[in-house]
């Protein structure tokens, strides 16, 4: 879903409003050291600008944006939003279990392996929006809104053009579709049914999609995070009636297509309110197709990766064991991505900032990497953590006695998250700054691993084979991952280990100890909600350990006085 923070005021948000040398308060700027620019503010000049608005006279332009306010703003509006939409995601898997049953919930489930925002056709993003969200951080660091609106108009139009004509196609194969996956007997008109209205989905998904390139692009993420939420909200509680009402999963089908339509008219409403960019047919030129596309090229084979690691797994398992065996793995699926939320919440943001400050500016970057991820080590990798050591009474009390036995491959699964945490940030900054080629091969061996691994195992191992060719492929390429970023932010091992590793050690040794302490009189609580709480105080404890151990006074009353911040109303 796109993200931003909806301006109705014409003043824009990268432009402080206090006159002079201003920067922020102290502790604004604990990820980034030094970000906004201290240069001599009467360099810029009061005309207009590139992108025909004037320059304040005496203020920066990046005193708000490209700073570390903007971005921890940012991060936690993606964080909230990853966390509701898990949440939801967690409540909700338990009742379609119920009601539809292992086989008809795996139609569902096999359904979603082809939509546009999380299944194969997420494909034919071809890398566009991405280098779309890269081109509009560039423009607005050149203050150029002509180029901001030519960037967006075209990934939308481009998008709105491809959904149609992919919509059709997946709506044609449906037929062929539920034979490949040999859905059961009673089960193949509703699935012929599903499949056509992912198509449905499809046409309205990519457009909406389009629309993100603004939001990321201009570090803004309140408004279509909350729309995002909103929209999962409504989704959620339509689908809770359908099934309860006997629809089943076409019932479902039909609500992702009513919600998708109405989540699109409400992302094109919030971006028509920007004053700073125009949605016009007209500025989608050749020359514009062709300088994304140009852009996007290397991100189309980051994104046939990125699909090919998240959605092989379910394509092995349906075809090799069938629709119940996914309902299974989705189980342990859930668990996992209830941990690996965490992954997806700093790299939203830190690679429009990344793109925004340039490669010039290494002293920054290094900065934002070194402290982006000890910050994203030290809570996210808790999370991971607190799955791993209470998989088998949350498992217990979420689904129910029957799923416990997938307890241990949830717990393999959780490798992944605990491992990638420590590479999100820098993998987002290394692509912000357009090192993207070593990314893309580091990425194709892994799946190529993962794919080899789990060919292999699934027939000995089942579901868990198909696991542990996940967590393999991300193993092999942490090392050449971590030369990488050595590489690019100038930062040495040694360094690394003393500024990032060393300060989570005392935070992981108190929540595995806390862990060690409750995890019998977990196991007996038999509430969803108590082992939560359980969970969640082992979380906290590594994280307060963190804070008051593993950071130095000044980098506490740096983060302490970042976190009050975000309680203010941002300028402009």
């Amino acid at each position: 879903m796109p993200s931003g923070d909806l301006v109705q005021s014409p003043v824009r948000e990268d432009v402080h409003p206090l006159v002079g040398a201003q920067t922020l308060p102290q502790g604004g700027e604990i990820l980034i050291e030094e970000v906004v620019e201290r240069d001599d503010p009467h360099r810029f000049s009061i005309a207009p600008g590139a992108g025909g608005r004037p320059w304040h006279p005496a203020v920066l332009p990046q005193s708000v944006e490209g700073s570390a306010a903007r971005l921890v703003r940012n991060t936690l509006s993606s964080g909230g939003s990853r966390l509701a939409n898990a949440v939801l995601a967690l409540a909700l898997t338990p009742i379609l279990l119920r009601r539809l049953g292992p086989a008809e919930y795996g139609v569902w489930l096999l359904a979603t392996t082809l939509t546009f925002t999380s299944g194969f056709l997420n494909l034919a993003e071809l890398g566009l929006q991405q280098a779309a969200v890269r081109l509009v951080a560039e423009a607005r660091q050149r203050n150029d809104d002509r180029s901001v609106s030519e960037v967006v108009s075209t990934v939308v139009a481009l998008f709105m053009g491809m959904g149609l004509v992919l919509g059709v196609v997946v709506a044609a194969a449906a037929v062929p579709l539920t034979t490949l996956f040999s859905v059961p007997a009673g089960l193949e008109h509703a699935a012929v049914q599903v499949f056509a209205l992912v198509g449905a989905q499809i046409a309205l998904d990519m457009p909406a999609a389009g629309t993100l390139a603004y939001w990321d692009g201009s570090q803004r993420f309140g408004v279509s995070r909350g729309i995002d939420v909103g929209s999962r909200l409504a989704w959620t509680g339509a689908t809770v009636v359908s099934v309860w009402l006997g629809h089943g999963v076409v019932g479902i089908g039909v609500v992702s297509v009513a919600i998708a339509a109405l989540t699109l008219a409400a992302q094109l409403a919030a971006l028509g309110r920007q004053p700073d960019v125009t949605l016009r047919l007209g500025l989608v030129t050749r020359a514009s197709v062709h300088r994304l596309s140009g852009h996007g090229a290397p991100m189309f084979g980051l994104r046939i990766l990125a699909v090919l690691y998240t959605q092989m797994d379910r394509a092995i398992i349906g075809v090799a064991l069938g629709t119940v065996a996914v309902a299974r793995y989705e189980v342990a699926y859930k668990l996992h991505a209830a941990a690996a939320l965490a992954l997806g919440v700093a790299p939203a943001a830190v690679l429009p900032t990344a793109a925004y400050l340039g490669q010039e500016r290494m002293e920054r970057l290094r900065a934002l990497f070194v402290r982006g991820t000890k910050y994203a080590v030290a809570f996210g990798l808790p999370v991971a953590v607190a799955g791993t050591l209470y998989a088998r009474p949350l498992i217990a009390t979420w689904v129910g006695a029957d799923y416990v036995d997938i307890a241990d491959e949830a717990r393999v699964f959780l490798l992944y998250p605990a491992v990638a945490i420590g590479l999100v940030v820098g993998q987002a900054m290394v692509m912000g700054v357009g090192r993207v080629r070593p990314v893309l091969l580091y990425h194709l061996c892994s799946v190529t691993v993962n794919l080899v691994v789990s060919l292999i195992l699934v027939g000995r191992m089942g579901v868990g084979g198909v696991i542990w060719g996940t967590v393999a492929g991300y193993m092999v390429v942490l090392v050449p991952f971590h030369r990488l970023f050595f590489r690019s932010f100038a930062v040495g091992p040694a360094d690394w280990l003393r500024r990032v590793v060393l300060p989570n050690l005392p935070g992981l040794g108190v929540q595995l100890a806390f862990g060690a302490a409750t995890l019998a009189w977990a196991e007996n609580l038999g509430q969803l909600w108590a082992v939560g709480l359980v969970a969640l105080a082992s979380w906290a404890a590594s994280a307060a350990t963190f804070v008051l151990v593993g950071l130095s006074p000044a980098e506490r009353s740096g983060l302490m006085a970042t976190v009050r911040r975000q309680r203010t109303p941002a300028p402009g």
